[in-house]
């Protein structure tokens, strides 16, 4: 599975998943301890909660041990060698968990190194410590790209466009729709959460978290709004409204790629369909269809399901994965690659070219090439009535490059 996959799957499933699959640890004050990291929020793909950021009064911590001194041990070695106890806006609870009381202030969980019984065979610890700057929040909001915004963010490139920004709402949903939930202080900065401090309701009854999203459908009828209740001081957030809209309304539709660096190569990973109607709201969940005009790709609709769907599955969705494995990779020197993706809903369509260079493998690589089942045939070149063009932005890192961006076209027929 490719890292961008990997990241998506561990961001959209819940904390058993995210242990298993290694999210970036919680290291102590002393950097002698690493911890089990199980902060959400703050728009980061994985959690970057430091000792010191500020999380969500009411949020609460159990700290799930990992390393200590760089060894890899089991809970029971911590709770041997370590009694904890708790100063400001917060307690420890009968779990040796830290829980943050619903106000604001520095709180820390202190940790003082005892006789471990059975003799812990590495140097001696030092007393501890982590540090919360507990915060109630000033506003909540949801965020559909989070995941497009974080990777863009971290790419090695940069890409000549935005993503809509997170909201309160209102929101048009066309289909199924995942939006990260986001708390922010009163300076809008954002802020780190654990489930624990968290409670969602809709029409007064309680709506669950998936890992830290709220996972939405179309109202049948008249819309609605949720509330996201923190702490127990809290009267609650409203979020919405949400209302049921039609892939009939689309009027515009913009492609973003998203790029990652894989060893010496930029390559594509994905790229996401943004859909708005004719006075610019945009249209969540829209059943995009995709083609590959040109080139040769691997394209994966819906890239978050599990199982993943068979390769037969029809291209539709505002989000597909794209990858560069239906050719073999060149011998000798990097290779020109590039590929042409086209996507329409309604009356709107639009694509986007991609051009990278791919990294060659070594000569004594014996392994054969496999192309991917998801390889697809291209169909048709695309043919525009109309379009609005920018003159494509270069990237160079090395002796690397990789081009992308969007032609859009609206108005126009398929």
């Amino acid at each position: 599975m490719r890292s961008w996959i990997r990241a998506l799957m561990r961001a959209t499933l819940g904390a058993a998943s995210l242990v298993a699959s290694g999210c970036d640890p919680l290291v102590s004050d002393e950097e002698q301890l690493e911890f089990h990291n199980p902060f959400r929020g703050r728009g980061e793909v994985l959690s970057g909660f430091e000792s010191g950021d500020a999380v969500v009064a009411g949020s609460r911590f159990c700290p799930q041990i990992t390393r200590m001194l760089s060894v890899d041990v089991e809970q029971s070695d911590f709770d041997d060698c370590f009694a904890l106890s708790a100063e400001g806006p917060a307690l420890i609870d009968a779990d040796d968990c830290i829980q943050f009381e619903d106000a604001s202030g520095l709180a820390v969980l202190r940790m003082s190194s005892q006789t471990c019984p059975f003799g812990l065979a590495v140097e001696p610890l030092a007393d501890d410590s982590l540090r919360f700057a507990v915060t109630e929040p000033a506003s909540a909001q949801l965020d559909y790209f989070r995941l497009d915004r974080a990777f863009a963010d971290g790419a090695p490139v940069q890409v000549d466009a935005e993503l809509p920004p997170p909201s309160a709402g209102p929101f048009r949903l066309v289909g199924a729709s995942a939006m990260a939930l986001e708390f922010s202080d009163a300076a809008g900065a954002g802020l780190y959460w654990t489930d624990d401090a968290v409670e969602l309701e809709r029409d007064g009854q309680p709506l669950e978290l998936q890992g830290d999203n709220v996972q939405l459908d179309p109202p049948a009828a008249d819309p609605f709004s949720i509330t996201a209740r923190v702490g127990a001081s809290q009267g609650g957030f409203t979020l919405g409204p949400f209302e049921a809209a039609t892939a009939s309304e689309a009027a515009t539709l913009e492609l973003f790629p998203i790029i990652t660096q894989s060893g010496d190569s930029l390559v594509p990973e994905a790229v996401r369909a943004v859909v708005r109607d004719a006075e610019g709201r945009v249209l969540y969940g829209a059943p995009v269809e995709w083609e590959l005009t040109r080139g040769e790709l691997a394209l994966t609709p819906d890239p978050l399901s599990d199982p993943p769907p068979p390769p037969s599955a029809p291209l539709i969705g505002d989000l597909i994965a794209a990858a560069d494995a239906c050719e073999p990779p060149p011998t000798g020197r990097a290779r020109e690659r590039s590929a042409t993706i086209s996507a329409a809903i309604g009356q709107a369509s639009a694509s986007i070219e991609l051009v990278w260079e791919r990294a060659p493998v070594e000569a004594d690589d014996e392994e054969p090439f496999v192309p991917s089942a998801y390889c697809r045939e291209p169909t048709r070149s695309c043919a525009c009535s109309s379009r609005t063009g920018r003159a494509p932005p270069a990237w160079g890192l090395a002796a690397l490059s990789l081009l992308a961006w969007t032609r859009r076209r609206r108005g126009g027929a398929r």
